[in-house]
């Protein structure tokens, strides 16, 4: 819309010219004044020209008409002088310039010239009369007797009419300046009388132009028409100053609507392409003007390149399609900003041929609303598209919406439950204290159980939210999040269960284990209460695993727990360490007597064989146990004295269990340096081989030796076999060991046997860590071969432990031993559980008979024991050795037994590979029966 200040000087500006009025009125009558006195003359001139020519016209045919009866009689002679006559009147006449008389056939008789040279050609005229611009035929029969003799010709010019024209115009053009001169004369002094009260108010609309102000008025004038016009002037600026005052009282309180609303005005001009912007669109666009107006072509600079398109093709479709009302929203830029506009308004002008001219409308900043809309959008498509449950609540806590995941957990419908309450609402508990926290916190969550619609529980994490319209009201709305944490739950315990408890035996674990120990100790301490801790090691669980599988070996885990806990409180705790390790916490026991039962009842309950993979399988325990206050106060420190008392349990026969006291400490720090030492023994050079004869009873001659390791440490001196060889099983140093022992007794054999002994054997032990690895005969296969050594030399001695284990195992790997060329003996026979009909089957050629059962011969048992196994070993066909043989008692016992091989210190210690020689070559058989005879004799 242009404002009245700027429509006035516009106006004004088209309504002055550029001269003044007078002159343009002078300008005017006297151009008139000229065009009329030309028109005037000019058309006096050119009747004169056609009257004259009338004139001369008829004068030149009543010639002709006279000629022609005055030429009758002449074409009654035949001479000359007749013609003559005919023209002789003709001198009278200057005008006419030639004449001729022709016959009847057009021939010309006779002619008359007055001064023409041009050529002519005369003739019969149709219409007896031609005028042209130059001159004027005239053709009139001879008439005789009522017929046509011939015909008078006559041509006159109108050199006479030229004259008389020329004279005419100087005349009229001295009449012209006369009279232009007057008019102007009369011109500049009447128009005077008008034009200057027509210039006066001119100046004066000039000035309500300039100066906006309409309340000058025009002053009365003495011209009646005039004076109309200036009563009429003046109350056109009265309404124009009312208008103005309540124009501006209508934009003052548009401006404060547009203003409060936070809107511009805009008017674009159509056919000048022009947009017009009030002091607020400036403002909203940062344009440092009171207003302005923008070009087409500014004005889409301005617009987002990506809103240019759309802008031009609605604004086009608007004005084409004529619709009510415009209205777009697009960017624009504003000092490097990007903002988005509303535009509304309306064609508020159109031509004669209903083509629209202007739009005006208003224009609006609404960045923020749009955000806030793209904000409600966005939170729309979360409340659609969110995977948890979102339902709406009243006051009264009904439903009012949900979205499609309430649908998709609970499988109801929004509409099913539409002003319902949700049920898992009507299940929570003490709700009053719900809607005491809605209230007062404005918010409440839990976890709860609820069903679905088919019935089936799930779980579910509920928050509720009050809406309130002020803080000061109780909440208006309640909006409720759920979602369906079933499988989260079931996640959650599996891991919690991963985490804490043993997946084989679903025991609690290590960490479970020591985060109940640690809750456990603290309060025990703060109640004075005891504690015990057992430890607990299946004896023969590996053994387990290697001969029937991993299978059984797990299937003895579940049932050794399912056994322990038989014995157990409620209260107490049953853990699974690692491996075959058990831990039991005994809380609020009096004394230790308690923690003594529970273990002998384990201890007596493993007695019973365990039934795996359809087979009966014995093992055994080893219990360590420590207490608080008594032994320790810390968790660490309780669960290694437990540890280690278990390991003195099981180094102490197995099978049994041990409080824990100091001198155990001293005992485990010796095994850990034993380990510790053991690691680097062999590179060291400091385990080295010893040989122990194995003599003939009869004659005593050396017929082998029996190899034994030695350690002698430089600083914990010589380490005996029964202490090693056990922490080598455990630390895996076995198998190295083994290797090098037996490598270096065969070596040794092999040096007896080239220095001419060639019937010597060597027996060398064998670990049952050792004879349990698989690839226990491929490696002795490879030393045999790679020394050359004859393998019928060499016999391989296991302990009757190996042997009964699993005795179906035992005999295929002895089977392949054997067929190695070996021989086989078993050690300690006597103080394990063997069974005969296993020993028949067993492809062993020895037996030797246990020192513990020599060295306590003079009591009943251990003697009969002894003629037993000899006598057993013989109907088997087997060789019997007798060791730890110290004594001549008990050399004669065995002799008269028929053993056949004696072995122990009554003969000699265990020696070096050099010291064997002194014994091999001595001649000491002999000296060696009378003295043997000598002792038995006294």
């Amino acid at each position: 819309m242009v404002k009245p200040a700027l429509k006035a000087r516009t106006l004004a500006d088209k309504l002055l010219p550029t001269n003044s009025l007078q002159d343009s009125l002078s300008k005017v009558i006297l151009l008139t004044s000229i065009v009329a006195l030309i028109l005037s003359f000019g058309s006096f001139l050119i009747y004169d020209q056609i009257s004259f020519k009338k004139d001369l016209a008829h004068q030149v045919n009543a010639i002709a008409l006279d000629t022609a009866s005055n030429s009758q009689p002449a074409f009654s002679f035949d001479h000359d002088p007749g013609d003559n006559q005919t023209f002789t009147s003709l001198q009278h006449y200057p005008q006419i310039r030639y004449g001729a008389v022709l016959n009847s056939a057009g021939e010309i008789l006779s002619q008359y010239h007055n001064n023409w040279t041009k050529e002519i050609n005369p003739r019969v005229l149709t219409q007896h009369i031609l005028m042209t611009d130059d001159f004027i035929e005239v053709s009139q029969p001879i008439v005789k007797n009522g017929v046509t003799i011939g015909q008078i010709y006559l041509l006159s010019d109108v050199e006479r009419l030229r004259t008389r024209q020329l004279e005419l115009a100087i005349v009229v053009f001295t009449i012209f300046v006369a009279a232009l001169t007057s008019t102007i004369v009369i011109t500049r002094k009447k128009i005077k009388t008008i034009i200057n009260p027509i210039s006066t108010l001119v100046l004066l609309f000039k000035k309500i132009g300039n100066q906006h102000d309409f309340s000058l008025r025009a002053q009365p004038t003495p011209v009646l028409e005039l004076n109309t016009l200036v009563d009429g002037f003046n109350g056109m600026l009265e309404q124009l100053s009312d208008a103005e005052q309540a124009l501006k009282k209508s934009q003052q309180r548009l401006s404060l609507a547009l203003l409060g609303g936070g809107e511009g005005l805009w008017d674009l001009d159509l056919l000048q392409q022009q947009l017009y912007l009030d002091k607020h669109s400036c403002k909203i666009l940062g344009i440092n003007k009171d207003e302005t107006l923008l070009s087409n072509a500014n004005w889409h600079k301005m617009i987002h390149p990506d809103d240019r398109k759309r802008f031009r093709f609605y604004s086009q479709y608007y004005i084409t399609q004529q619709i009510e009302q415009y209205n777009i929203e697009f960017r624009v830029c504003c000092e490097s900003n990007w903002l988005w506009l509303k535009l509304t308004g309306k064609v508020t002008q159109f031509d004669q041929n209903n083509v629209a001219l202007r739009m005006t409308g208003t224009l609006q900043d609404i960045t923020k609303q749009h955000l806030a809309e793209e904000q409600i959008k966005l939170y729309a498509s979360v409340f659609d598209n969110t995977s948890d449950a979102i339902v709406i609540l009243d006051d009264q806590l009904r439903v009012i919406a949900a979205n499609q995941a309430f649908s998709n957990i609970t499988q109801f419908e929004a509409n099913e439950m539409h002003h319902k309450q949700l049920s898992v609402i009507d299940k929570i508990d003490n709700f009053s204290q719900i809607e005491t926290a809605l209230s007062s916190q404005g918010s409440w969550s839990g976890e709860l159980t609820d069903q679905r619609k088919d019935g089936s529980a799930y779980m579910l994490e509920l928050a509720l939210n009050a809406v309130k319209h002020t803080e000061y009201e109780n909440y208006n709305y309640v909006v409720a999040v759920f979602s369906d944490i079933t499988e989260r739950k079931r996640n959650e315990n599996e891991l919690y269960f991963m985490a804490n408890f043993d997946p084989l035996t679903k025991l609690p674990n290590r960490a479970m284990f020591h985060d109940y120990f640690a809750k456990s100790l603290a309060s025990a301490k703060r109640h004075n209460k005891i504690i015990a801790l057992l430890f607990i090691d299946l004896d023969k669980f590996k053994q387990v695993n290697d001969t029937l599988g991993h299978d059984a070996g797990d299937e003895l885990l579940i049932q050794a727990a399912h056994r322990m806990k038989l014995h157990l409180r409620d209260t107490d705790l049953l853990a699974r360490l690692s491996g075959d390790e058990f831990t039991i916490i005994l809380e609020n026991i009096t004394n230790l007597r308690q923690a003594e039962t529970v273990a002998r009842k384990i201890l007596q309950d493993f007695q019973q064989p365990f039934t795996l993979k359809k087979q009966c399988t014995h093992i055994g325990t080893s219990i360590g146990i420590s207490t608080f206050p008594n032994d320790a106060n810390s968790t660490e420190e309780l669960l290694k004295q437990s540890d280690t008392a278990m390991y003195y349990a099981k180094s102490n026969g197995r099978n049994n269990f041990h409080f824990f006291d100091q001198a155990m400490n001293v005992q485990a720090e010796r095994r850990n340096l034993i380990e510790h030492e053991l690691h680097y023994a062999l590179e060291r050079q400091q385990i080295s081989v010893y040989y122990q004869p194995k003599v003939d009873t009869n004659n005593f001659k050396i017929l082998g030796f029996e190899a034994l390791a030695r350690w002698s440490h430089p600083v914990l001196g010589n380490v005996p076999p029964s202490e090693f060889i056990p922490v080598a099983e455990d630390a895996g140093l076995i198998k190295e060991l083994g290797q090098f022992i037996f490598t270096t007794a065969c070596l040794q054999l092999k040096e007896w046997h080239s220095r001419g002994f060639n019937d010597l054997q060597i027996a060398i032990n064998v670990s049952a860590r050792e004879f349990q690895l698989s690839d226990y005969p491929l490696e002795i296969a490879k030393i045999i071969k790679e020394i050359a050594i004859d393998p019928r030399y060499i016999e391989l001695e296991l302990t009757e432990s190996i042997v009964m284990e699993n005795p179906e195992k035992t005999t295929l790997m002895l089977d392949v031993i054997k067929n190695l060329g070996v021989s086989l003996s078993i050690d300690d026979f006597g103080t394990g559980y063997s069974s005969l009909c296993y020993l028949r089957k067993l492809p062993v050629d020895v037996l030797k008979v246990d020192q513990s059962f020599v060295r306590e011969l003079d009591q009943d048992n251990s003697a009969a024991i002894a003629r037993a196994i000899v006598s057993m070993a013989h109907s088997l066909k087997l060789k019997v050795v007798a060791e730890g043989v110290e004594t001549a008692e008990q050399l004669s016992f065995f002799q008269q037994q028929q053993c056949e091989y004696i072995q122990g210190f009554y003969f000699s210690e265990a020696v070096t590979g050099e010291q064997s020689y002194s014994l091999l070559t001595q001649q000491w058989q002999q000296k060696f029966v009378e003295s043997v005879e000598i002792e038995l004799s006294k």
